[in-house]
């Protein structure tokens, strides 16, 4: 590992000096009360690192304080080489005079330092920079002070769930979501200059944001883009990974310090006219500038600038189409910079293009009043300025708006027309529910004129509502979140009951960004969505005809010419065919017959939706009182059982190959239909199935078979025109007629069908459902939205040839080439102007944003780890995993959550109990999300998605052979002492009474098989705690004592971190002393189940913490419960073993493998609760009588 001279000198120095070498003559930086801009930078960066200040002053300045500014100069130029211009030099005579301060400034917070913890103490905290770094009170803490921090810390945890060190220790409470997800906000103002420099640059900026992106993805860590600041202290321990990101850091360092003026911008653009009335109360404010005619020029040129940078930002917008990680990363885009001066209406456009087109949230740093070079700001200017913000950018949130409350005795802003002002921003601000984030400290170091700790305006500000705490920056200004809400509560005088409502507020709207992102995407998405729906189900058809290959609507007069038929093809609508239901007995009063239905499709990829959907459909209808069709629904349930089952454990592509490669199965889509059809009162004998197809095209062709082999002859004038009325919902109505009208009208495709030409059949395609996109299930919508979208980002493809095999509606019409017969050129036409591929992209595009962004919500599983121990925990030995504990393990899985068994054993030998035994390892959605932590996590496997296993070598550990035969030397010594040497076998000798296992790579493990000894397991595993203090040894159940390099706790600690999970999202369970490690997680925050009856192992307030499971099927009752798995698990399915055949999935006869003892134990529990609740219910009446009568 780099010392952090060596950081210094190879990354930070070079470059931070050039930077300000050849930046700082073009830049006018922030005033700061230790000097400008690029002073406070390099303050803050050695600030941090005594050790680096030292080495920075040794190297620029020299021990003995250069005194000249002549000797500086020539300091500066040896040092970085070349001749510098005599402005630089005045630049640069500037910086180092603020920096050789810096020594001053140390001994001085020294000082505090010794006062505050001593000369030893502080002494220590040298030698360990790290430990000195997480303990920096500021000098107003006393010791006495830092204890209400840590009591607040507790009472938070007790609102709140999490440990004080989770959300306190943190920028701000608002971001805490953020930063757990490595997510940050892009600033628009600094990107968009950048971009116009050129295409080159603008190059540069994208691969500098995607490379702080991967950096920060790949450390596990998060930061606002300050990756240099945060950088150093996140990754003080591994300086190494430093400079594995030197490119992506060197390019931070310039947006870090480079920051460009308005003025320079303005420069670049030429006059032209328009709208300079609106704006010139503003700019008056803003330039105090009398000449009318410079006035005029510069907001010309504002104007110019605003079109500028709004077409500059549509490259920003480009990179999100083209990068998958600033899709996911990038949450919201806004302005920060020096705010005199800075004009909002130059953003607003590019700002709202964002928001609107990529659903960013705009959040922009507004409203901070502090010192310019003039002393300060006046507070007119700063409230015109967000109000022009209010009036033309979409705000979701503000961060400082202090400027809206501060209160002070100085004349220029006590008029009565600034507090009004003040009045009517506030109002606009909760009108439009803008939330505020706040910076007290930071606010009172900037703007001492105004505010000290006595004086700042908390309650004004809690005043305006949807307000949050932050430290704006921690590092900068040395404090932390859990002093912004001590001081608040001390200097602010602000009741706890009051901050533990600003603290569930901004985790609630941590919670509800992407909830707000969502919702604008999905605005935009549902209304194109809906346009394209509108012209697939024939609400469009004003704008083209379809008369060429559609019949007209069926009435009366077709009773004499027709003879009719309804052709119902699979959908995932079952509202479709229950409207064509009704339809038919509307039908059956015109014809005066049982008008034939044509059930059509066997299992298709809609499949699986089209079964759960319509039973979702009938639950529906029940529950709101139409009882009518319980029975009808419970007898479907009943003889479809096996295969109603099989829908929560099978993907569509398996329930598709069992049907028609391993003849399993006898539910089908048509089966379905049939069910609907009949539930709706239709008699069963006029209801024909076909149940072979699994596409449209095959159902067609299928379908002719039935209609003109079963069907036609039943007529009473066979001969008669045929009518057929094709049964769809909107999404797939076009595309059915089209399909339908080629098949029998022309004999498409390319004459295949040409026998099956019908001169005399027509065709009518009814969209009998027709949803509003905005009003639809959400859930349904979509999972049939990608069916007629299309999978253009990522089309699926055939396995055999790699085609394309998923085209959405319009992509299967054009590549089909469905619409080339002349009686479609208008559909063709109206499709490539409307509907082109690109158009479509876009569409999907949407949809994809919209779905990852839903899918990584807080409440989905695919956040969440879950880590059990196994013998004990899953499965109570000799048994294998209970089924219902084994579902419930494949739902998490299918929900996309992360699972990790811990254990003793080796790895290889726990994956072939699971393959053979077990069905979880089938149900895996990705590579790694299944692991072993073998070992007790000194070996790390992983399953890929197939279930296949690997090993992590450069993850797992390795118990060197000095180190192995030293252990086995102790436990020998141990053993001996107590005369039982001749009981001691190794590895292979299964016989002996103590047997020690010395051939796993990263542990040794006693195994005490004589039942006797055991009660001295304790003891000897206390010995050899003491012996071994260097190792984790562990005693489990008096029958094992593992000695290892790792412990449970660290090994599930390890994983989440590399898998970026937080600990509160983690679920762990054990059963034993040797999970203590593990299960202590919930201190951290973790969720922790114990399994079994040996709650005496447990210390009492960890005992309190734990959720208690009896057995593995209460722990499944557990998980079913708390995550909400239960429709997912009900299936009563058990695994068979055959040592002749291969494993199958037995749902018919409801017994497990050990003769129904797993299900008679669950009965018995359930009983057990029912007569225990019956009980408590009646003595519960009976108090209740004498009570109350």
């Amino acid at each position: 590992i780099l010392e952090t001279k060596q950081i210094i000198e190879k990354i930070l120095w070079p470059e931070i000096i050039k930077i300000l070498i050849q930046r700082l003559p073009k830049a006018n930086f922030h005033q700061h009360p230790r000097g400008s801009y690029p002073h406070f930078v390099v303050f803050m960066l050695f600030w941090l690192y005594p050790k680096a200040m030292r080495y920075f002053i040794e190297k620029v300045v020299g021990e003995n304080q250069l005194r000249t500014d002549k000797e500086i100069e020539d300091r500066f130029v040896e040092l970085i080489g070349g001749s510098r211009s005599s402005q630089e030099r005045k630049k640069l005579v500037s910086i180092l005079e603020g920096l050789r301060n810096l020594e001053k400034d140390r001994k001085i917070v020294y000082e505090e330092f010794e006062k505050l913890i001593g000369k030893e103490e502080l002494k220590k905290a040298e030698k360990n920079l790290s430990k000195w770094m997480r303990y920096q009170p500021s000098e107003e803490f006393d010791q006495k002070d830092w204890s209400e921090p840590f009591k607040l810390g507790g009472i938070f945890k007790e609102s709140v769930g999490l440990e004080a060190h989770q959300i306190l220790q943190r920028e701000s409470l608002v971001y805490y979501y953020l930063k757990e997800n490595v997510r940050f906000i892009l600033w628009s103002d600094l990107l968009s200059r950048k971009i116009s420099r050129g295409e080159e640059e603008a190059k540069k900026v994208k691969e500098g944001l995607l490379s702080t992106i991967k950096a920060m993805h790949e450390a596990e860590r998060i930061s606002k883009g300050r990756l240099i600041v945060r950088g150093i202290i996140e990754w003080r321990k591994e300086p190494d990974k430093l400079l594995k990101y030197e490119d992506g850091i060197k390019r931070e360092i310039d947006s870090l310090v480079f920051r460009y003026t308005l003025s320079e911008l303005i420069k670049k653009y030429e006059e032209n006219t328009e709208e300079y009335k609106d704006f010139i109360e503003y700019f008056n404010l803003i330039t105090r500038n009398k000449n009318e005619e410079e006035k005029k020029r510069i907001f010309l040129n504002i104007i110019k600038a605003r079109k500028i940078v709004s077409e500059q930002v549509k490259i920003i917008s480009q990179w999100f189409k083209e990068e998958e990680l600033f899709r996911k990363y990038i949450i919201g885009a806004g302005t920060a910079n020096k705010e005199k001066g800075y004009i909002p209406y130059i953003h607003s456009e590019a700002l709202r293009y964002l928001k609107e087109k990529e659903g960013l949230l705009i959040i922009n740093h507004v409203g901070e009043i502090w010192q310019d070079e003039e002393g300060f700001e006046d507070i007119g200017i700063i409230l015109n300025r967000i109000e022009q913000l209010l009036k033309y950018s979409p705000l979701d949130v503000i961060i400082h708006g202090v400027a809206l409350v501060v209160e002070t005795s100085d004349e220029k802003i006590s008029d009565e027309k600034i507090k009004e002002k003040q009045k009517q921003l506030i109002e606009e601000i909760k009108k439009r529910e803008i939330s505020l984030i706040i910076c007290p400290t930071s606010n009172i170091k900037l703007s001492p004129l105004y505010f000290d700790k006595a004086t700042y305006p908390y309650r004004g500000l809690i005043g305006i509502g949807n307000v949050h705490i932050a430290t704006d920056d921690d590092t900068i200004f040395d404090t932390s979140l859990t002093e912004e809400l001590f001081r608040m509560w001390r200097d602010g005088k602000v009741s706890l009951r009051k901050i533990l409502s600003i603290i569930q507020n901004s985790l609630e709207f941590a919670n509800r960004l992407d909830i707000l992102r969502t919702e604008k995407i999905k605005k935009t998405l549902l209304t194109k969505a809906q346009r394209l729906l509108d012209f697939l189900d024939g609400r469009l058809n004003r704008e083209i005809t379809l008369k060429s290959i559609e019949a007209s609507d069926l009435s009366l007069k077709d009773v004499y010419k027709y003879n009719l038929l309804i052709l119902a093809l699979g959908s995932p609508s079952p509202e479709a065919f229950v409207n064509a239901a009704n339809k038919w007995h509307q039908y059956k009063k015109w014809w005066e017959i049982d008008i034939p239905v044509v059930a059509s499709t066997g299992r298709g990829r809609g499949y699986k939706s089209f079964v759960v959907n319509t039973t979702r459909y009938y639950e529906k209808r029940i529950e709101e009182g139409e009882v009518q069709y319980q029975q009808a629904l419970v007898s479907f349930k009943e003889q479809y059982r096996e295969d109603l089952q099989k829908l929560d454990i099978l993907t569509p592509e398996q329930l598709s190959e069992e049907y028609y490669t391993h003849k399993k199965g006898v539910l089908t889509e048509a089966k379905v239909i049939k069910f609907i059809f009949t539930a709706e009162g239709v008699p069963e004998e006029a209801i024909y199935l076909e149940e072979e197809s699994n596409n449209t095209l095959v159902n067609i062709e299928k379908s002719y078979d039935v209609i003109k082999n079963e069907i036609l002859f039943t007529f009473k004038s066979p001969n008669k025109p045929l009518k057929i009325v094709l049964v769809a919902d909107a999404f797939h109505r076009l595309r059915a007629l089209i399909n339908t009208w080629n098949v029998y009208r022309k004999g498409a495709p390319e004459d295949k069908n040409k026998d099956k030409i019908e001169s005399n059949w027509e065709i009518n395609a009814q969209p009998f459902y027709q949803p509003n996109l905005t009003e639809i299930d959400e859930e349904k919508l979509f999972e049939g939205q990608p069916s007629y979208l299309g999978q253009w980002i990522n089309p699926v493809r055939d396995k055999k040839d790699g085609s394309i095999r998923d085209y959405g509606e319009i992509g299967r019409i054009r590549i089909f080439k469905m619409v080339e017969y002349p009686e479609c050129r208008e559909i063709k036409k109206y499709i490539e102007e409307n509907w082109s591929k690109e158009k479509l992209a876009e569409l999907y595009y949407l949809l994809k944003i919209y779905t990852q962004i839903r899918n990584s919500s807080i409440q989905k599983l695919s956040d969440w780890l879950f880590a059990a121990d196994y013998d004990g925990t899953l499965r109570i030995y000799p048994d294998t995993i209970p089924q219902i504990l084994q579902n419930a393990i494949i739902a998490t899985l299918q929900k996309g959550a992360y699972w990790a068994i811990v254990t003793g054993q080796p790895v290889e030998k726990l994956y072939n109990r699971l393959k053979n035994e077990t069905d979880i390892l089938k149900y895996l959605k990705y590579d790694r999300q299944f692991y072993i932590l073998g070992e007790l996590g000194g070996c790390i496997g992983y399953c890929d998605k197939e279930g296949k296993l690997f090993i992590d070598e450069n993850a797992s550990l390795f118990l060197d052979e000095d180190k192995r035969e030293g252990i086995r030397k102790e436990i020998e010594r141990i053993l001996s002492e107590r005369g039982w040497q001749k009981f001691i076998g190794y590895d292979e000798d299964r016989e002996a009474k103590i047997q020690i296992l010395l051939k796993k790579r990263s542990m040794v493990t006693i195994i005490i098989r004589e039942e006797d000894l055991r009660r001295y397991a304790c003891e000897i595993s206390e010995e050899l705690s003491k012996k071994l203090s260097q190792l984790n040894v562990f005693n489990n159940n008096d029958i094992f004592i593992d000695i290892s390099l790792i412990n449970k706790g660290d090994s599930v600690k390890n994983l989440a971190s590399k898998l970026g999970i937080s600990l509160n999202k983690v679920l762990i369970a054990g059963d034993s002393g040797n999970d203590l490690d593990m299960l202590t997680l919930v201190y951290k925050g973790a969720l922790g189940v114990f399994v079994g009856d040996r709650l005496d192992i447990l210390p009492e307030e960890l005992r309190e913490r734990l959720i208690v499971a009896a057995n593995p099927e209460e722990f499944a009752e557990v998980l079913n419960d708390k995550f909400d798995l239960w429709k997912f698990t009900q299936l009563n399915s058990s695994v068979v073993k055959d040592s002749q055949k291969k494993k199958e999935i037995s749902l018919s006869k409801g017994e497990s493998k050990d003769g129904g003892r797993t299900s008679r134990l669950i009965k018995e529990l359930k009983d057990k609760k029912v007569s225990v609740l019956q009980v408590a219910v009646k003595a519960l009446g009976e108090i209740c009588i004498r009570l109350f009568g």
